[in-house]
């Protein structure tokens, strides 16, 4: 088992002027531009680390407090790759059903599921236990109830070093390791989430596909059946299609 700590930065709309508005998609309000991972062992000790910047699609322009706060310039995401081209080296660092994520708060979860489940891909082996350092950092330094303590102020009060800059994802996760390392205890909380219960909600319907169904048309069109490999990829170009990513003027 290990814990995969993980802080995302996002991107989102913003009212430029009518003609070059973005709608928010509601399916998927927040745009990841970076993710950074930091694995520890079941002994609390950092074995690896990982950081990813990613080239906007759905928001591509930068909404100016993301470029303030995380110093990002549209010019560097655009030389990245896009979320559905780098989603299988990520998901490498962190599946596992024995393993547990580690975040500061609980939104770096929601939004993460929103985006893989938005570009329909891969979730089967997510891990579906997450901790909330957030949590325990505020009750550790005896936080009023439901005021929850800032990372960069846990980090000051923890007297840890400050010899990176926060908003950076990767940053962050490292920041995030670090207070983990000082606040887990055999009691403390772990929560429960399946990637699939952010799926979109409808008067009280939850809407997803059918994959069994899709998977059957194929399997007659060929003639016979698909491997767990080729239905992946049928659901991942079944969910662009849906999206119309590749639709041109």
């Amino acid at each position: 088992m290990k814990y995969i700590v993980m802080d995302l930065e996002y991107n989102q709309p913003f009212a430029w002027g009518k003609e070059t508005d973005v709608k928010v998609i509601a399916n998927c309000p927040c745009e990841i531009i970076q993710i950074g991972i930091v694995i520890m062992s079941e002994d609390f000790e950092i074995i690896d680390k990982k950081g990813f910047l990613i080239k906007p699609n759905l928001y591509p322009r930068l909404h100016p407090f993301v470029k303030k706060i995380t110093g990002l310039s549209i010019r560097t995401l655009r030389k990245q790759k896009l979320f559905t081209e780098i989603y299988d080296e990520i998901y490498s660092h962190i599946k596992g059903e024995d393993n547990t994520f580690c975040v500061w708060g609980g939104t770096d979860i929601k939004e993460f599921s929103r985006n893989i489940l938005y570009y329909g891909l891969d979730y089967q082996d997510m891990p579906t236990k997450y901790i909330d350092a957030q949590t325990l950092a505020s009750r550790y330094l005896n936080q009023p109830t439901n005021k929850d303590i800032g990372l960069k102020n846990a980090v000051t009060m923890f007297d840890l070093p400050e010899e990176m800059p926060f908003h950076d994802a990767l940053c962050d996760a490292v920041y995030t390791a670090e207070v983990f390392k000082i606040v887990q205890n055999d009691e403390m909380q772990v929560n429960t989430f399946k990637v699939d219960q952010y799926l979109p909600q409808e008067k009280g319907i939850i809407k997803k596909l059918n994959s069994g169904a899709l998977y059957d048309v194929v399997e007659k069109d060929l003639g016979r059946k698909l491997t767990q490999k080729e239905k992946t990829l049928f659901k991942k170009i079944y969910n662009l299609g849906k999206q119309r990513m590749f639709d041109v003027k």
